[in-house]
């Protein structure tokens, strides 16, 4: 579940509120939305905080990227709680983060109700936005889908998987950016859950798509 740091660490909108002057000008945007600049303190310091678990999770050491991003979470939920419309996305970003840090420490109920928020957070998201959000709901599903694949319940992985990788085929179609990547994740995932269900040959399908996507044989 290390890959759902591959997109980097979050650094938010940097030319919006990383300038001395950017603060003194009492205004700044947060994920399209104007705010005050009272706010921003613990704005900034939650990006820290998960920018400290992404590198932490790099070196696989879990337990200390729990601390940092559990403390991100409690910041950005309270943020979220005040306005969710600027802060929501932030709060799903780093539940993902929290979950894969979860999962890696063989804790994977805690792991699946963090991704099943981050979904939640996601799927709303997306339907009012869905040009911005989609393909991060669809990240989310692959999260969720090896949660609960770890936890035996290989039909809802399965209809995760099945989701995202609709969702990346939409995204596609659209030219909505490059989705290769994604896709193949989601493929893969795909036909773990396939696998577990003894549908092989149909993992075998899924599984040699995601390798044409990748050059993998």
């Amino acid at each position: 579940m290390l890959g759902l740091f591959r997109q980097g660490p979050q650094r938010g909108p940097a030319p919006k509120y990383a300038t001395p002057d950017s603060l003194l000008a009492g205004r700044v945007v947060v994920n399209g939305v104007r705010i005050a600049a009272q706010l921003t303190p613990p704005y900034l310091r939650a990006i820290s905080l998960h920018n400290e678990c992404h590198y932490l999770a790099g070196q696989r050491r879990w337990e200390e990227g729990l601390g940092k991003i559990t403390q991100a979470v409690s910041l950005r939920r309270r943020l979220a709680d005040a306005r969710p419309e600027v802060f929501a996305p932030d709060l799903a970003n780093s539940l993902n983060a929290q979950s894969t840090c979860l999962a890696n420490l063989g804790r994977h109920e805690q792991a699946l109700a963090a991704t099943d928020e981050a979904v939640a957070i996601y799927r709303r998201l997306s339907n009012a936005r869905p040009d911005a959000f989609r393909a991060k709901l669809a990240l989310s599903l692959n999260n969720q889908s090896i949660c609960l694949g770890n936890l035996g319940h290989h039909d809802e992985a399965l209809k995760a998987s099945e989701e995202a990788v609709a969702i990346y085929g939409d995204l596609g179609e659209t030219a909505a950016g490059p989705i290769g990547p994604g896709l193949s994740r989601s493929l893969g995932n795909l036909a773990t859950a396939l696998d577990a269900l003894d549908r092989h040959a149909e993992a075998a399908t899924a599984r040699a798509e995601a390798g044409s996507l990748t050059g993998t044989p």
